[in-house]
């Protein structure tokens, strides 16, 4: 039952969530004419959530720091430009550290000036991009893929482990001249080992553009780690391979879905914050395709190592009271 109906119940909370999801979430500052019939457009067409400020400088900065994703500076006289049909000027500045979330705001502006003007693209628009993404778009899902080989480090050690236990094989292994931790240690190795060639594998068959790949390694590292220990502590709780088979399944749906979903829908926006996966995914996507430095990410890795420090601490107390049982029987 837990594995027919897991899924489905998650499925269910997920769609229930993105039915709600009509909020406004995309961060856009708007300089200038704050009245014009192209800020009008804006509140109508896409989820936009509107400030505004005099100051053209302040609101690029705060577009640096990622407090808005870009910025649009509507002149006074634009409308009438536009009325006129002098093609009028439109500055638009814009971060590509996150691609939707660019392309969405992008695609928005267009479909604004289309609904105020009534034809194709009626102005100028000047675009200054920061945090360009260089890599080709049909690479943009190229991190999440590279996150799937970390979770398979997670299934790959929580398997060995329930395997050992219901094959009876670690029994042996408790009566070689091996302490318990060192058995653990050796599936963590395992794991990471096989996740971390995976992703310097996928990275170099499918990458071909240009980043740090020390940083790159790093978060390589980080998560292969982070999902080795948690296939440990998943073994620890499950009563054989049939349930962590389903626990794996769930976590899956549970630490992907979110991250997937974040770009458009401001829930699923919120939930990923919590999530591994998330400073994993966006660490990647800055790394690989805006050219990050360590200052730019500093933030992820710094919340990754957190996960990992916790995930240590979790373990070692779950896993001392399931050695406890084990010896018990």
């Amino acid at each position: 039952m837990f594995v027919l109906l897991g899924p489905v119940i998650l499925a269910v909370i997920f769609v229930r969530i993105l039915d709600t999801g009509d909020l406004p979430f995309l961060a856009v500052g708007i300089r200038g004419n704050v009245n014009s019939g192209l800020v009008q457009s804006l509140r109508s067409v896409g989820n936009f959530q509107l400030e505004f400020g005099d100051n053209w400088e302040s609101l690029k900065e705060r577009v640096q720091r990622g407090e808005l994703i870009a910025v649009i500076n509507v002149e006074d006289n634009f409308e009438d430009e536009l009325r006129a049909g002098e093609y009028p000027q439109l500055d638009l500045f814009i971060s590509e550290s996150s691609l939707s979330k660019a392309l969405l705001v992008r695609e928005g502006v267009r479909n604004a000036l289309r609904s105020m003007a009534g034809q194709e693209i009626p102005a100028d628009i000047r675009v200054e991009k920061i945090h360009t993404f260089s890599g080709s778009t049909s690479l943009a899902f190229l991190p999440m893929w590279i996150i799937f080989t970390f979770l398979g480090a997670m299934s790959i050690s929580s398997m060995m482990l329930t395997e050992e236990i219901e094959n009876k094989t670690l029994e042996s292994l408790l009566l070689a001249p091996v302490s318990f931790g060192e058995i653990l240690l050796g599936k963590i190795i395992c794991s990471f080992s096989l996740s971390f060639i995976s992703a310097v594998l996928l990275v170099f068959i499918c990458y071909n553009g240009k980043c740090n790949y020390w940083i790159l390694g790093t978060f390589f590292v980080i998560g292969s780690l982070i999902f080795s220990i948690l296939g440990l502590i998943i073994a620890s709780i499950s009563k054989g391979q049939t349930t962590c088979s389903a626990l794996n399944s769930l976590l899956y749906l549970v630490l992907v879905m979110p991250v997937t979903m974040a770009d458009y829908n401001p829930l699923m926006q919120s939930i990923s914050r919590f999530l591994p996966s998330w400073y994993l995914c966006e660490g990647l996507n800055r790394v690989m395709f805006t050219s990050a430095s360590l200052s730019d990410v500093w933030l992820n890795i710094s919340v990754l190592i957190f996960y990992l420090i916790v995930s240590i601490i979790v373990s070692v107390i779950v896993l001392k009271r399931w050695q406890l049982r084990i010896y018990a029987n």
